[in-house]
């Protein structure tokens, strides 16, 4: 029997409009040069700039897509956005790591659509903790991180990521008029990503910029590496959408 390919792995939404969820997401994987596959946790009904609702996939035939996957793919590097949540996230990285405890599992934790839909109506997501201890990275932004975690700063992230022994990415945790600061967390310390602040926004960055962040990884970069490297690629992004 041949080996099976070792491939990048998607689990998210679908937008119709193509701005976020799995199809930015594959599309993002193409643009390194990677092949990706991708497995459906919801239908949702938006475009660019409106979002009217979403339609949930379970967890049983989330894992029932995986399943069939995983008979011709091998998965190392896996990121998981969208989904409805934190029973089913939970259900998904149980039987992940079932199948192969080496697999590290990037959890982009999309809360609220850029239009100003939310996909959770109570504060956090359930099971938080036994998320984290799974999980090797999460990649929120500052206001999502602080409705997880509640009031965040430095010394409480590094507390957290020591606690649960996985690493953290906060995106614009600092910012001004100039520049934006994003904070990695990874276990033993903190460092600091700067860039240039861009008035420009585009459906989807975060999913892009998490998507970014596999493909380096994939190709054998480290975190934060990996991380400089996504950042750069969504700066130019914005450029792009601006000009």
């Amino acid at each position: 029997m041949s080996a099976k390919t070792k491939i990048p792995l998607t689990i998210a939404g679908f937008d119709p409009s193509s701005g976020a969820g799995l199809t930015a997401d594959l599309a993002t994987f193409q643009h390194f040069g990677l092949k990706g596959v991708a497995v459906c946790t919801a239908v949702t009904y938006q475009n660019n700039n409106y979002f009217k609702d979403v339609d949930w996939i379970s967890a049983e035939k989330i894992i029932a897509q995986i399943e069939v996957l995983s008979q011709e793919f091998d998965f190392e590097f896996i990121k998981i956005g969208l989904i409805e949540n934190g029973d089913s996230l939970l259900k998904v990285i149980a039987f992940l790591l079932d199948k192969n405890p080496a697999i590290k599992i990037i959890w982009d934790p999309i809360l609220r659509a850029s239009s100003g839909f939310d996909f959770h109506e109570e504060k956090g997501v359930q099971n938080l903790e036994k998320i984290l201890e799974k999980i090797w990275l999460i990649t929120p932004n500052k206001k999502e991180a602080k409705n997880l975690f509640g009031e965040i700063n430095e010394e409480s992230l590094l507390k957290i990521s020591k606690k649960f022994k996985t690493n953290i990415l906060v995106k614009s945790f600092k910012e001004d008029e100039s520049y934006i600061s994003d904070l990695i967390i990874n276990q033993k310390s903190i460092q600091t990503i700067d860039c240039q602040k861009i008035n420009s926004s585009i459906h989807g960055s975060g999913c892009k910029l998490s998507a970014a962040i596999l493909a380096h990884l994939f190709s054998g970069k480290g975190l934060v590496e990996s991380c400089e490297l996504a950042q750069f690629y969504l700066k130019n992004l914005l450029l792009n959408a601006k000009n």
